[in-house]
């Protein structure tokens, strides 16, 4: 068994390379370790490393050829740690606020447009403090209010804004998207909202001239679906299909089509790299004739599906695509078939060389994981059932792929999105064809659009196709239990998974008990480690105050409790309090959440755990009372109590001194309603009382654990 893995390993060079880089870069992500450090072993091992190789006695003689192997993967592990540590430590100016007055940027992406404001991403070029210019560098983020002028701000401009930019923080509430990660994966660490006035244009067609083009040029398409009546939902899907332009999607397209399970056809990727390459290749044919046509062929089809890539904006799958096809024109150029899991890990580590942080967009790991899925058991699958019906040869055919691609990725999607679509296999059915077609009929309206009359045919199957494909994933997500959501599982435990995955399918392949067992034990462990969540979650209550944005928002959590105390009309602020909240809900397997707006609760609410009334609750036996401008106006208690926790809310001054004469609470709690102003106030006056405060907005979510 040994000596048939190192047989396969044979024939995929690339990953022997590719492995332990990657454990590198992993290693040095969660130890962080010290430049210099690294650096020192890294020259060691070289030094080692050359003199094995000058030991012929030791490079050559089979005994000892594992010092050499252990020698050279040590070595590029090393080389994994020191790429992403250097990658990490390059100098950006938004480590650190620069002390100017303002920043000179140009746009880098399509300004996307929003209910008030226009979301941009800039490069920073220059920095001005009274009647001096420095160069600076980093991309940041900003909110221009939206007018009149700032809806034309377009790729490649060139802005003067005033500095206002700080540093990019997350609410810190438990299990909460760690959006200031996310985004400092893609550099950015900086972000300002810029009033009217605060911004000008300066020049336009800055920064590199490839991306500006295609920047312009993805705006150009865009408003041709515009011109052609392609409008709503349908622009939303097809902008974001062919395109991959997403700013138009709203979050009920987006769950409808994650839980049917086609939220892929929405990321652009393998499924159109691949469709682009088919049209290219046969359009190109006629190259073949003359001399040197091939390798002609081959340039302009890499090149044209490089820049389809920076036309719908480099994801991770999508360069992911265009880098394994490039790999694949190549080598058929060449005529030297590639191995496909080499082709693989050639163009991981490809991306990875130029951007290591690229291996934690979920886009990234999704893209690669479905296509090792498809890879390894598409043809193994499809082998085990023989069909002589042509069609329902090709339904088995799509069904396959469809298996294949969730084995591949389903750990990390439960990781990631704590859902899984049941009905994935029949979702794929009818997506992936129609998605092809929607990819088939874009491209003709694009290249017909100067002559109207065909493009708006062309333009009416386009809409009547994506109209089909919403259809059918909202058909599909109605269907009852055709998606299991609150799936919680922690990042071991994906681990795990794959290791049931592949032990299983081995098991399958190769008929040996050994993986049978491997297969039972992981099984066991993944089953232990469940039961001991959901065991926690069953006895686990909690009192959380989170920091949501100008919201007060009191959760009280239990088994079969999720009660939300909140501080303004609940309709205006559901979707934010559950957007900060769901992933703690999540992990405790919450009930659907019942909200309460206290000021409106005038008579004794009442259950087994839980009771109070407008600012004065008992909650599982811990006393709060929420204070703002209104406590104790009408009626103050006739003598001093001890609650456990005080927390102001409001924009209203609420007297600190007043509300010590009434209670002495343990704690108190500035939640993240309180206003800046104010709150400086609060810390002041609670400092000067000698009172042990929590700031919410500060510190983060407070969590009280019963």
């Amino acid at each position: 068994m040994v000596d048939d893995f190192s047989e396969e390993i044979k024939k995929v060079p690339v990953i022997r390379v590719f492995v332990p880089f990657l454990a590198g870069l992993l290693v040095a992500d969660y130890i962080s370790p010290g430049v210099y450090f690294i650096a020192s072993i890294y020259v060691v091992t070289l030094v080692i490393l050359v003199f094995i190789w000058q030991i012929k006695k030791i490079s050559y003689k089979y005994s000892l050829r594992w010092v050499f192997g252990l020698t050279v993967n040590i070595c590029l592990i090393m080389s994994g740690m020191l790429h992403t540590i250097v990658y990490e430590n390059r100098p950006y100016f938004l480590q650190k606020n620069v002390n100017t007055e303002a920043i000179v940027a140009d746009v880098v992406e399509i300004p996307e447009e929003r209910e008030r404001t226009i979301k941009i991403v800039l490069r920073a070029k220059a920095g001005i403090l009274k009647d001096s210019t420095f160069a600076l560098q980093g991309k940041m983020l900003a909110y221009i209010s939206k007018d009149s002028l700032s809806s034309y701000i377009q790729i490649g401009d060139r802005l003067i804004l005033e500095n206002r930019f700080n540093e990019i923080t997350n609410n810190n509430n438990p299990f909460e998207f760690d959006y200031r990660e996310y985004l400092k994966n893609q550099g950015i660490q900086l972000q300002a909202f810029i009033q009217q006035g605060q911004w000008q244009v300066i020049d336009s067609g800055k920064g590199n001239p490839v991306l500006v083009f295609a920047g312009k040029m993805r705006k150009t398409l865009l408003d041709l679906f515009m011109d052609h009546g392609v409008e709503n939902e349908e622009f939303a899907v097809a902008s974001a299909l062919i395109l991959g332009y997403k700013a138009a999607l709203d979050e009920d397209i987006k769950r409808t089509y994650s839980s049917s399970g086609a939220m892929h056809v929405l990321a652009v990727s393998g499924l159109h790299v691949g469709i682009i390459y088919i049209v290219l290749n046969y359009l190109l044919i006629f190259l073949t004739r003359f001399k040197s046509g091939i390798v002609i062929r081959a340039g302009l089809i890499i090149i044209c599906l490089w820049f389809y890539a920076i036309l719908t904006g480099m994801s991770p799958s999508v360069m992911r695509a265009a880098t394994m096809f490039s790999f694949l024109v190549i080598g058929s150029s060449l005529k030297r078939p590639a191995n496909i899991y080499n082709s693989l890990a050639a163009s991981a580590f490809f991306l990875i060389l130029i951007d290591p942080n690229i291996i934690k967009a979920v886009g990234f790991q999704l893209s690669y994981m479905a296509v090792i899925g498809i890879v390894y058991f598409q043809p193994k699958l499809y082998r085990k059932i023989y069909i002589k019906n042509r069609i329902i040869d090709k339904v088995w055919a799509l069904t396959c792929v469809s298996l294949g691609a969730q084995f591949g990725t389903f750990p990390l999607a439960l990781y990631y999105f704590n859902q899984f679509p049941n009905l994935f296999f029949i979702t794929n059915l009818f997506v992936i064809p129609l998605a092809t077609l929607i990819l088939y009929s874009g491209i003709l309206l694009f290249t017909t659009s100067f002559f109207h009359p065909l493009s708006e045919i062309f333009a009416f199957v386009l809409k009547y196709l994506v109209w089909s494909l919403n259809a059918v994933v909202k058909v599909i997500e109605a269907v009852p239990f055709s998606h299991s959501t609150g799936i919680y599982i922690h990042s071991g435990q994906i681990l795990i998974l794959y290791m049931i995955v592949v032990l299983l399918a081995l098991y399958l392949i190769r008929k040996q008990v050994i993986f049978l067992k491997g297969f039972m034990l992981s099984f066991l462990i993944f089953i232990c480690f469940w039961s001991y969540q959901r065991i926690e979650a069953s006895v686990s209550r909690q009192i959380i105050i989170y920091h949501v944005n100008n919201r007060l928002a009191l959760n009280f959590l239990s088994n079969d409790k999720n009660l939300v105390i909140v501080s303004d009309t609940i309709s205006d602020t559901r979707r934010q309090i559950e957007y900060h909240a769901s992933g703690n809900w999540t992990r405790y397997r919450a009930a659907k959440p019942e909200y309460l707006l206290y000021t409106e609760i005038d008579t004794l609410f009442q259950d087994e755990e839980v009771g109070g009334c407008q600012h004065f609750w008992n909650l599982f036996g811990i006393t709060v009372i929420i204070a703002d401008q209104n406590l104790f106006v009408f009626q103050p208690p006739e003598r001093p109590f001890e609650p456990d926790y005080v927390i102001f809310t409001g924009r209203e001054y609420t007297s600190p001194s007043i509300i010590i004469n009434y209670v002495h609470p343990k704690k108190i709690v500035i939640s993240s309603s309180v206003p800046f102003w104010l709150k400086a106030r609060y810390k002041k006056e609670l400092a000067e009382l000698g009172l042990d405060y929590h700031d919410v907005s500060l510190l983060g979510a407070m969590v009280i654990k019963l």
